[in-house]
């Protein structure tokens, strides 16, 4: 996988969310985001492709959090 474009695809999750954070109103519930990945791969070394899929959570004090 390209290491930059998932690193920077990362952080501008990651950015947005703390920008929505800190500028919504105090809540009695913490804001919520996770990340994590899986990794697929398919064919032998060394011509083997190899693949990251991310899955991000969010809540953000909606009516419904976010999962994609």
């Amino acid at each position: 996988p390209d290491q930059q474009a998932l690193t920077d695809y990362i952080t501008q999750n990651r950015d947005g969310f703390v920008n929505v954070a800190q500028g919504s109103p105090l809540r009695d519930q913490p804001y919520q985001m996770d990340a994590t990945s899986e990794q697929h791969s398919s064919g032998q070394p060394p011509q083997a492709t190899r693949s990251v899929v991310p899955k991000f959570f969010q809540d953000l004090g909606g009516a419904h959090p976010s999962t994609w």
